[in-house]
């Protein structure tokens, strides 16, 4: 039953990455107004970028991984989540992975973090949901087994 539960939250995680990487590209289409940079000034534009990509790219994502994450949990009703949790985050590493590889975008993250900080919030929001995800729920069931 571990292997039958394992496999399934990966397929979770791969149809989590893929779900993620679909809504990102709608986001990304969004077009940023001219004032939005203006008021911001031409000295604080990498502050303007990084409030921009957590609020549109970020806050999604973590919403969308944390519901994912939630709802693969409850189909096992809480049993095995750890595992299940760990199985999930791999799905969604299997996946970013597969699309870094098929479009060769070759990421150097260590650059990336240091050259364009704004992006840090949107490549570690969904990690953080699913595993925001796992956590709440390991601690909601130990709760349960202390309470009277």
């Amino acid at each position: 039953m571990k292997i039958l539960s394992a496999f399934v939250a990966v397929i979770s995680g791969i149809v989590l990455g893929n779900l993620i990487i679909y809504v990102s590209g709608y986001l990304a289409a969004i077009a940023i107004p001219r004032e939005y940079f203006l008021w911001f000034g031409k000295p604080h534009i990498t502050m303007a970028l990084i409030i921009y990509d957590a609020i549109v790219m970020g806050l999604p994502r973590v919403i969308i991984a944390t519901i994912w994450c939630v709802c693969t949990i409850l189909v096992f009703r809480k049993k095995y989540l750890l595992l299940i949790t760990a199985w999930c985050f791999g799905g969604y590493v299997l996946t970013q992975a597969y699309w870094d590889w098929k479009f060769d975008f070759g990421i150097n993250y260590p650059t990336l973090f240091i050259q364009q900080p704004w992006a840090i919030l949107s490549i570690i929001a969904a990690p953080c949901g699913i595993l925001f995800a796992g956590i709440f729920f390991y601690k909601s069931h130990h709760a349960n087994y202390l309470s009277p």
